[in-house]
């Protein structure tokens, strides 16, 4: 007899003032210039490294932007690893393993966002 086929896992709710990604993560967005979460930010992303520590194994993917300045790609890359430090340790607050998330200081995009961008596990794709 085979094994029941593995049931998908459940969708993660989209975190308080956060946005949901077309690739199935999230996207948090800073004032422009801080590495500072937003007021409601810090809750909602321990949830989320809840919700992230009881579901699949993986790597959680971490990426931090920065909108500026154009000048200086230094001081955009060390403010997005910054924001990306700091959603790190909101995540690993909820019970999130540190050593699952991987952290990607992207510096200034193309995008030039002022925001970081959670992305989960993907799903294991069947045998």
């Amino acid at each position: 007899a085979q094994p029941p086929p593995a049931r998908p896992p459940a969708p993660l709710d989209v975190p308080a003032g956060m946005e949901a990604l077309p690739e199935g993560g999230f996207r948090l967005r800073f004032a422009d210039g801080t590495a500072a979460l937003p007021a409601e930010a810090a809750g909602s992303l321990a949830g989320l490294g809840s919700q992230l520590a009881a579901g699949p194994a993986g790597r959680v993917v971490v990426t931090g932007q920065a909108s500026g300045p154009v000048a200086d790609i230094s001081i955009a890359r060390r403010l997005s690893l910054a924001r990306g430090l700091a959603v790190k340790q909101a995540l690993a607050a909820g019970g999130l393993a540190p050593t699952r998330i991987d952290l990607r200081p992207m510096g200034r995009t193309a995008d030039a966002a002022d925001a970081v961008d959670v992305l989960p596990p993907a799903p294991e794709s069947p045998r």
